[in-house]
């Protein structure tokens, strides 16, 4: 009888160890599948980290481009400019005190004729990517008696210089503005009898053909600022040739309406 319990104790005992083992094991196997689904979900979460990273770099590229293949080299103004080109006409005009709405550029040069300008027409034209420009240059060159068909070469040039480098800049070429002869006299200037109403008149109408010829646009300010016998009007002059206030004041109402176009 005692061996019988014994047996039956010992077969007890057995059956616990080989529970306790399937539940060890059990309990093991629950573990490990419980571990392969936590490092499953990392490798997931760094699968998408990679991706999203790669996405960032390349919405990163794909912005550059757009913000920098078409930009200005230039900053000086941030959405377009009209830029004023020329000599001492140009450089006395206060484009800020006239244009305030607008994103105007003068490099008008005292002294310029167009030979320098086509010297200087990269960094003072092109590095500023302009919509417009306006030019106003001829003067000193009927005062230093150079030929018209040399000017009008040279104006043709830039023109031509505007249109290969930047082909959506609009061009707009001022005609030359009237003298004043007496004015001039009074003063003893250098050029006076150099200058003359007529001289520049008869220059306008090549200079008006050549901007026919080349489809740009002709501006006729001269008629603006002459008084009866084709002189500029003293009351828009302080030296027979550059203009004040006043007559900036003309100029501006003339042009206000291209800037605006």
């Amino acid at each position: 009888m005692k061996d019988k319990n014994i047996k039956k104790e010992v077969s007890n005992n057995s059956e616990k160890k080989n529970i306790d083992n399937k539940l060890m094991e059990k309990q093991h196997s629950v573990k490990k599948n419980v571990n392969n689904k936590v490092n499953k979900k990392k490798i997931s979460k760094k699968d998408v980290a990679i991706v999203l990273l790669f996405v960032f770099l390349i919405a990163s590229i794909v912005l550059n481009v757009i913000l920098f293949v078409d930009r200005p080299r230039v900053e000086y103004k941030n959405d377009e400019n009209v830029i004023f080109f020329g000599d001492s006409l140009v450089a006395k005009y206060d484009l800020d005190k006239y244009f305030r709405r607008h994103n105007v550029v003068n490099k008008g040069i005292s002294g310029n004729r167009t030979e320098d300008l086509i010297d200087r027409i990269d960094k003072d034209v092109f590095e500023y990517n302009p919509s417009k420009v306006f030019i106003l240059i001829g003067i000193n060159d009927l005062a230093k008696n150079v030929e018209d068909d040399d000017i009008l070469l040279n104006i043709a040039t830039i023109i031509s210089d505007i249109k290969m480098n930047r082909s959506r800049a609009e061009i707009y070429v001022e005609s030359l503005y009237p003298v004043n002869y007496d004015v001039i006299h009074n003063i003893k200037l250098e050029y006076a009898y150099s200058l003359n109403s007529k001289r520049v008149q008869e220059f306008n109408v090549k200079l008006k053909e050549l901007c026919e010829l080349n489809e740009v646009e002709y501006i006729n300010v001269f008629d603006s600022l002459k008084d009866r016998e084709n002189k500029l009007k003293k009351m828009y002059t302080y030296d027979g040739l550059h203009l004040n206030r006043l007559g900036y004041l003309k100029v501006t109402s003339i042009l206000k309406n291209y800037i605006n176009n």
